[in-house]
């Protein structure tokens, strides 16, 4: 079982108290690393850290593993943690660095993937500010600031071409509120592939009539990873009148098919 560690996407700030010291501001590109190599096979990637302030910079960089919890938000995991983990197979190079203002630096990235698996793996690499501390001009004991701390992670995902079987399922359709509408769907990649998903949900009447239409902004999803998304009506105006209805999904995982889902409810709700 995945336990969940909390997390922010892409760019991660944490919070500690100690004495306020003056933070560097830098960037890093690109964040998201792709790599569509089999087993056996091996590639180099190149990130950039470039010091944006007019302060120094130190930096670390270290590897970690990484998902989305239901809701979709990132969860960070020691590196190795996760099945599909490919920390074990990633190199770097270096792991500190020293910038002055405007100065851009390397991190060199090779991931070699073992003769024996198959499927998508995935890992992180994390790009860390190291502030410097300053003497505390308050006596002690009187109350500290608090230092924020940014660091860039970077999502690293190997793709399997030779492998990459596409599949997923619509677990559960509920209705959540009739004025205004709302409805909760639950949705898992059951394949081995990284998945990008949009769709539409449908509301029918008695007779068959799309009475209300919504969009499924696109989202991404890991092998094994269940989400929960809740749709919402926005639309100012009257409620649905009293009746029958059917709630339709239709999701388009990017597979040789489409997959539905969907259930009758009342108006009023029971």
């Amino acid at each position: 079982m995945r336990r969940w560690l909390a997390g922010s996407l892409l760019t991660v700030v944490w919070l500690a108290v100690m004495v306020v010291a003056a933070t560097a501001e830098f960037s890093v590109s690109p964040l998201n690393l792709i790599l569509e190599i089999s087993a056996g096979q091996r590639e180099t990637k190149l990130l950039s850290v470039t010091n944006t302030g007019r302060e120094t910079l130190e930096a670390t960089v270290s590897l970690f593993d990484w998902f989305r919890s239901p809701d979709g938000s990132l969860q960070i995991l020691p590196a190795g943690s996760l099945a599909e983990s490919c920390a074990n197979w990633i190199v770097f190079s270096p792991s500190s660095m020293i910038l002055e203002p405007g100065e851009r630096a390397g991190v060199q990235m090779e991931l070699s993937v073992p003769e024996d698996v198959t499927a998508d793996h995935w890992s992180m690499l994390m790009i860390e500010e190291q502030p410097v501390l300053t003497e505390s001009a308050e006596p002690a004991g009187m109350g500290a600031s608090v230092q924020i701390v940014v660091a860039y992670a970077v999502k690293i995902l190997q793709q399997d071409p030779s492998t990459h079987l596409q599949s997923a399922q619509i677990n559960d359709v509920s209705v959540l509120s009739e004025f205004p509408l709302a409805f909760s769907i639950t949705y898992e990649n059951t394949g081995t592939a990284h998945l990008q998903t949009e769709g539409t949900l449908e509301i029918r009447d008695i007779e068959g009539e799309t009475v209300r239409q919504f969009s499924l902004e696109r989202f991404p999803t890991l092998p094994g990873e269940v989400r929960h998304l809740e749709i919402q009506d926005d639309e100012e105006g009257e409620p649905l009148p009293d009746g029958s209805y059917y709630v339709i999904v239709v999701i388009d995982f990017g597979g040789d098919v489409l997959i539905q889902g969907g259930r009758p409810f009342e108006i009023p709700l029971p």
